[in-house]
């Protein structure tokens, strides 16, 4: 397979891609680059990451089958909606593993709107 290097048009980074993609995806950035000029964003895709830590988030949130549900919502920042999950003993329960699969899906938030990952 014959690779090709283009620029991305975002950060300018140097993008390795197989000959003949149009729309290559910068690694850096997240963006997908048109190699005729545009730049699109990738919706689905986060450039930036939660500096907090995933199995501490899921262990905080395992937390709550015990009844300190909401401890992982302290932990990301989310304050108010802790303090309701603590209140309400997390929904019954049902908060605490609807917010376990999101976590482990990787789509759950913190406060400043960035995915949990590590």
């Amino acid at each position: 397979m014959e690779l090709e290097r283009v620029k991305c048009k975002q950060c300018g980074r140097s993008i390795c891609v197989p000959v003949g993609v149009k729309w290559p995806i910068c690694y850096e950035c997240s963006r997908r680059n048109n190699i005729s000029g545009e730049v699109h964003s990738l919706h689905h895709y986060e450039a930036t990451r939660s500096d907090k830590n995933k199995r501490l988030t899921i262990i905080l949130c395992c937390l709550g089958f015990i009844g300190a549900g909401g401890m992982h919502d302290f932990y990301l920042g989310h304050y108010a909606r802790a303090g309701v999950k603590m209140l309400t003993a997390n929904w019954f329960l049902i908060g605490t593993i609807v917010d376990l699969i999101k976590i482990c899906q990787n789509k759950y938030r913190d406060a400043e709107n960035k995915f949990v990952r590590a």
